[in-house]
C-alpha cells in the first residue's frame, strides 16, 4: 500500500505540472506569436514482484518532456504598416543595444522572434514595440546621392557558407536607422527618350479644283495644286510662320485640246501664321490668287486657298520636366518640324528662362553649338526609311550643308553657371501611319529633392520609402533566420540566440539567413500579426482529462490510506 501512496502521490505532482502547463496556454491564447506547450510523461522505475520473471509494478509517473509546438499561428490583418507576420517557419532577428562610454551603441544579446509588432520611434530606429529590441536587417546606403538597397546572399551561396560565414554574417546584420533616409537628394537627369508616332500628312496638302470656262461653260478643267517646303533660306524653319512654294497644274480638261492647256501664273509663295492662316501670298497681303488658263483668268480667294491646303502644323514640340543638378525643375524638351518627306528637323525648344545656350555632342566627342555663329548650326535631322521607322541622325548647317557626326547628347549651359548634357534616343520614333501627332517624353535619373511621407513593407521583407518627389526607394532588407529545429530554440516569443550561433555549439541547428521566401522561411506578410497557435477545444479538453486523472490519483492516495487504516486497526484489535 505504501506503494500505492507514492504512485498515486506522484501523479498528482506531475498532473498538477500539465495543468500548470495547460493553464499557461490558455492564459495566452491571445499573445502575439505565443507557440504552446504540451507535456509528455513516462513510467516511473518499476520492479520485479518476488518469484516472477514478468510481473512488474511501476512506481507511479515522471514528468517526461515539456515541449514547445512550433506551428504556424493564424495571421490577423491590423492594418498597422510596420506589424509585420512570417507565412512560415522563418524568425525575425533582433538585439539589445546599449551605449559605451564613447556614447556609442554596441550590440549586446541578439534574438530571434516571431513577434512582428514593431514601430518606428521619433529617432527613426526601427524597433520591436513590446520590449523595445532593435529590429536588425540589412540597412540600404547612399552612394553618389542615390539610395542603393543592401545585398543578402541568395539561398545557395548562404547554404554552402561554413559554420563560421554564416553566424559572421548574422552577427554583421545591424539595427535599421533610417536617419539619413529622411530626404533624398535632388539628381540631375542624365538621358531623355522621345517615342511615339509622327503624322506624315502635315503642313499644307494637295488638292484638286474642278474650274468651269465662263465663256463656254462644255470647257472645264480639273487643276492640282500642291506645296512644297521652302528650303532656300533655311534659317526660318523653326519660325512660327512657314513658307510653302504653291503649283498649279492642269491634269485633266474637256476635248477639242490635245495638248496640256498652259497655266500662267502656275506658282508662287504662301505663307502660314502660327495660328494656321494665311499671312502673305506671293510675297504680299492680297486677298486673291489670280491665274491663266488658254488666256482666261481665274481666281481663288484666301479663304479658298485656306480651306483646299487642310493645313496643319508641321513642328511637333514635346515638353516635359527635367531636373538640374540642385533638383530643380527645368521644363523644356524638343521641337521637330517636317522638312521633307521622311525628313524632320529639331533643336532644344528652349521654353525655360534658366536655359542659356544649348549645343548638341556628336559621336565623335564634338560639341556643336547653336549660338556659335561661324558654325551657324540650324539642327539636329532625323530621317526615316520607307516603311517610316527609323533610319540616321545627323546635324545641318542653316546652308543646308550636313555635319557629317551624329548627335548623342543634348548639352544645357545654365544661366546658374552650371551645365548638363543628356542622352538622347529618337529610334523609337515612327513616322506615318497616324493622323495626329502622338510624341511622348520620358527622362531618365532625373529627380527632384524629395522627404520621406511614408513607410511600407513587401513580401520580401523589403522597407520602402516614399518621397514627396514621388519618388520611392528601398531604405532596408529585413531578412529571416531559419533553423533546422526551431523547437530547440530557448524561451517562448523571444529565443536567445547566444546557444545556437556559436560556431563551436549546436551550429548545425542554424540553417542561414535569407531574404523572405527564400530558404523556407516563408514570405512576410504586412499590416498583419501572428497570433497564438493555442487551440481553445485542445486546451479545454486537455484540463478535463487533467482533472479527471488528479482525481483518480487522488482517489487512489485516499484508498490506499483507507486499505493501510484498516489494517492498522487490525493490529490494535
Amino acid at each position: 500500500m505504501i506503494g500505492a501512496l507514492y504512485s498515486g502521490l506522484s501523479g498528482l505532482l506531475n498532473f498538477q505540472k500539465a495543468i500548470d502547463v495547460t493553464s499557461n496556454n490558455s492564459a495566452n491564447i491571445d499573445t502575439i506569436a505565443y507557440k504552446y506547450s504540451r507535456v509528455t510523461f513516462k513510467t516511473a522505475i518499476e520492479y520485479m514482484l518476488t518469484g516472477s520473471s514478468t510481473a512488474k509494478i511501476g512506481t507511479g509517473t515522471m514528468l517526461n518532456t515539456i515541449d514547445r509546438n512550433m506551428a504556424q499561428g493564424p495571421i490577423e490583418n491590423t492594418g498597422r504598416y510596420s506589424d509585420l507576420a512570417i507565412a512560415g517557419s522563418g524568425f525575425f532577428a533582433a538585439a539589445d543595444f546599449r551605449r559605451n562610454n564613447d556614447g556609442e551603441l554596441v550590440k549586446m544579446d541578439s534574438y530571434l522572434t516571431r513577434v512582428g509588432k514593431f514601430e518606428v520611434l521619433s529617432n527613426l530606429n526601427l524597433v520591436q514595440g513590446d520590449v523595445g529590441l532593435h529590429i536588425l536587417g540589412i540597412p540600404s546606403t547612399i552612394v553618389n546621392g542615390d539610395i542603393t538597397k543592401g545585398a543578402i546572399p541568395d539561398p545557395e551561396t548562404m547554404i554552402g557558407m561554413s559554420r563560421e560565414e554564416k553566424a559572421a554574417f548574422f552577427d554583421s546584420l545591424e539595427l535599421i536607422d533610417l536617419t539619413d533616409f529622411r530626404t533624398m537628394s535632388g539628381k540631375a537627369t542624365t538621358a531623355f527618350e522621345v517615342f511615339g508616332t509622327m503624322a506624315t500628312e502635315v503642313g499644307p496638302q494637295p488638292h484638286v479644283f474642278e474650274l468651269s470656262s465662263a465663256a463656254d461653260p462644255r470647257v472645264s478643267y480639273k487643276v492640282r495644286l500642291t506645296f512644297d517646303r521652302q528650303t532656300d533660306d533655311l534659317s526660318t524653319v523653326f519660325d512660327d510662320e512657314k513658307t510653302y512654294h504653291w503649283r498649279l497644274e492642269v491634269i485633266e480638261w474637256s476635248q477639242g485640246d490635245n495638248e496640256r492647256p498652259p497655266i500662267t501664273g502656275d506658282s508662287g509663295t504662301v505663307t502660314f501664321d502660327k495660328a494656321g492662316n494665311i499671312a502673305f501670298l506671293n510675297g504680299g497681303t492680297g486677298e486673291l490668287l489670280s491665274f491663266e488658263i488658254n488666256g482666261e483668268t481665274f481666281q481663288f480667294s484666301k479663304a479658298e486657298l485656306l480651306d483646299a491646303s487642310n493645313y496643319t502644323d508641321p513642328s511637333i514640340q514635346v515638353i516635359d520636366t527635367f531636373y538640374n543638378g540642385s533638383g530643380e525643375i527645368v521644363k523644356d524638351g524638343v521641337v521637330f518640324e517636317k522638312l521633307s518627306k521622311g525628313t524632320w528637323l529639331f533643336r532644344p525648344a528652349l521654353t525655360d528662362a534658366k536655359i542659356g545656350t544649348t549645343s548638341f555632342i556628336g559621336e565623335s566627342g564634338a560639341e556643336y553649338t547653336f549660338d556659335d555663329e561661324e558654325l551657324n548650326l540650324l539642327g539636329g535631322v532625323l530621317t526615316f526609311d520607307e516603311n517610316g521607322r527609323f533610319d540616321s541622325l545627323s546635324m545641318m548647317k542653316a546652308d543646308g550643308t550636313l555635319i557629317p557626326d551624329i548627335p548623342t547628347q543634348i548639352k544645357w549651359s545654365l544661366l546658374d553657371g552650371t551645365q548638363q548634357s543628356m542622352a538622347i534616343n529618337f529610334r523609337n520614333i515612327l513616322s506615318g501611319g497616324s493622323v495626329q501627332n502622338d510624341l511622348q517624353l520620358l527622362q531618365d535619373g532625373g529627380r527632384a529633392t524629395g522627404s520621406l511621407r511614408g513607410l511600407e513593407f513587401d513580401n520580401s521583407g523589403y522597407l520602402i520609402g516614399s518621397y514627396s518627389n514621388q519618388k520611392t526607394a528601398t531604405l532596408a532588407i529585413l531578412p529571416l533566420v531559419q533553423m533546422r529545429v526551431p523547437e530547440a530554440l530557448s524561451v517562448s516569443n523571444l529565443y536567445s540566440t547566444a546557444y545556437n550561433f556559436d560556431p563551436e555549439i549546436q551550429a548545425n541547428n542554424f540553417t542561414g539567413v535569407f531574404e523572405a521566401g527564400n530558404g523556407g522561411t516563408g514570405l512576410i506578410e504586412p499590416y498583419a500579426l501572428e497570433y497564438s497557435n493555442v487551440e481553445t477545444a485542445k486546451e479545454m479538453t486537455r484540463l478535463i482529462i487533467y482533472q479527471r486523472a488528479l482525481q483518480l490519483n487522488a482517489r487512489s492516495v485516499t484508498t490506499a490510506d483507507a486499505i493501510l487504516q484498516q489494517a492498522y486497526e487490525l493490529k490494535r484489535s
